[in-house]
């Protein structure tokens, strides 16, 4: 079973450095690391060439351009992610953002996962930093390893902040992912409906949190605001693009004749329901006093 590592970039020349030094530094092997570059207007592109030029490990590492760079935000990321799956010769895809990085052993455990217990999806706790990359919180489920149902991973943000891999057999049945829903949205639960999604609890995966206005996660641009109105009009588009995620998510099980058991089908419609009141709350504090809500970066 191949393995491929992947760093979809663009405009993150701060940050990917920690990110392809991770990679470099992952033991399992062999196993092709991608850097992929999306139309960055900053030096992302050469700082992972140069990085990549330097590197004498055991793994093949290859550099990407990829050519569709019209979309921006989570719509760009996601046909990113599209041109790398299209390009690249593996089975299972190991993601990891450019502002992020991993534990040298993660792609040694979630391929040992996906070998073991053949799911189609394997996420891992996640350690949160701040940006001086010192811990703040800790995402899990739970003290055991094992698949984790679709009530799961709402409720406990389960499979999100980009620990993840996935097996090409399921992309293909279920991508590309669309429009600008986030992929830790729209592809957990699919798995979990699908051959199963397995959670590794050992954190093996860093997010750092940081404010950007240019920040792919409308998270990262909410907290990069500096006016409370503002903070408002993201928070509004953030709650349309998860509400957004889940429609998609149900639209998909429709469309593949999946049924989804009771139970998953309450938690989809439950907090599709939330998010989507929650979402009228904000339009409405920004609509009753006139204002445009905020476009979607695309």
């Amino acid at each position: 079973m191949k393995a491929a590592f992947i760093i979809p970039a663009r405009n993150k020349e701060k940050w990917v450095p920690l990110a392809v030094k991770s990679a470099f530094k992952q033991t399992l092997h062999p196993m092709e690391i991608v850097l992929s570059d999306q139309g960055s207007t900053d030096r992302t592109f050469d700082v992972m060439a140069d990085l990549a030029s330097r590197y004498d490990g055991p793994n093949k590492v290859s550099l990407m351009r990829c050519k569709d760079t019209d979309a921006k935000g989570m719509a760009g990321l996601n046909r990113h992610i599209h041109c790398i799956m299209e390009n690249v010769d593996a089975d299972v895809f190991i993601f990891n953002s450019a502002d992020d990085w991993s534990y040298p052993d993660r792609s040694e455990k979630v391929m040992k996962a996906f070998l073991e217990h053949d799911p189609d999806y394997v996420g891992t706790a996640v350690q949160f930093t701040n940006v001086k990359l010192e811990p703040e919180s800790v995402g899990r489920h739970k003290e055991q390893d094992g698949f984790v149902t679709v009530r799961d991973i709402i409720e406990h943000k389960v499979g999100g902040s980009s620990s993840c891999a996935w097996h090409r057999d399921f992309y293909k049945r279920v991508g590309p992912i669309p429009g600008a829903v986030g992929p830790d949205t729209y592809l957990p639960p699919l798995a979990a409906l699908g051959k199963g999604f397995y959670f590794l609890q050992e954190l093996l995966h860093a997010y750092i949190r940081h404010a950007d206005v240019e920040n792919t996660g409308l998270g990262g641009v909410r907290e990069a605001m500096t006016d409370e109105l503002s903070k408002i009009k993201v928070s509004e588009l953030e709650l349309w693009q998860i509400a957004a995620g889940y429609k998609a998510v149900m639209d998909k099980t429709n469309a593949l004749g999946i049924t989804p058991d009771e139970e998953s089908a309450r938690a989809l419609m439950e907090r599709y329901i939330m998010l989507c009141n929650h979402w009228i709350e904000y339009r409405h504090m920004i609509g009753l006093q006139g204002i445009a809500p905020m476009a979607l970066p695309i």
